[in-house]
């Protein structure tokens, strides 16, 4: 299994690649999760962070988390 990911929008505008890390894929339930996604979870899959390269059309929204500290998520601006 090749550990390398990549994907990106559906327009094709932001792209991303990384390393899958040692941790396990989960899924978060939290109530800020199912307000990003629209559904009753979000699914993750840890990547390893010096290998995360994403697109520089990104647009970024910034938010508490549960534990008081900022958490980020970035979205395509189309």
């Amino acid at each position: 299994m090749d550990d390398k990911i990549e994907g990106g929008c559906k327009c094709g505008l932001v792209r991303y690649s990384g390393f899958r890390s040692d941790l396990s894929m989960f899924r978060c339930h939290c109530r800020d999760c199912q307000q990003l996604t629209g559904s009753g979870h979000s699914e993750m899959v840890p990547l390893v962070a010096k290998s995360l390269s994403i697109g520089d059309a990104l647009k970024t929204f910034e938010m508490t988390g549960g534990s008081g500290r900022s958490t980020f998520s970035g979205f395509c601006p189309n």
